[in-house]
């Protein structure tokens, strides 16, 4: 496992970093959130300051909920309708809904989230894995 010691000489810096960016990586495409944020907790300080490993950490912080105005029951309803007569064909994936409608679907959310971000289209998504169970 990566990320118990000390930071490497600085030969050895960009593979370390590359190789604990590769295992977060892994372990966000399993799914595995809680994995992600304990192998960036182990790190000690030289590596959490590090530039690209600062960045992982800031998307990984767990959310802020913030109270706002209140939301549509019909949203939430249509959103869950469609999972339920869809969700079944996009086993294993990320799927983006808004309104009950499919918005983008992709294996990788950031890959997902990127390219709705490009679109312009991430107001007011629900981000959804679809999994088993």
């Amino acid at each position: 496992m990566l990320g118990r010691g000390r930071l490497p000489a600085a030969k050895d810096n960009a593979d370390a970093i590359e190789r604990i960016e590769a295992e977060l990586r892994g372990l966000m495409q399993a799914g595995d959130v809680g994995g992600a944020r304990r192998l960036l907790a182990r790190l000690c300080p030289g590596e959490q300051a590090h530039p690209r490993l600062a960045r992982w950490a800031r998307a990984l912080r767990p959310p802020e909920v913030r109270i706002g105005a209140p939301g549509s029951t019909v949203t939430l309803e249509r959103n869950a309708a469609w999972l339920r007569e869809h969700a079944a064909t996009y086993f294993g994936q990320w799927v983006a809904l808004r309104d009950g409608e499919l918005i983008g679907n992709h294996r990788d959310h950031v890959a997902l989230h990127r390219e709705i971000e490009r679109r312009g289209e991430l107001q007011g998504l629900l981000f959804v894995r679809i999994v088993d169970g």
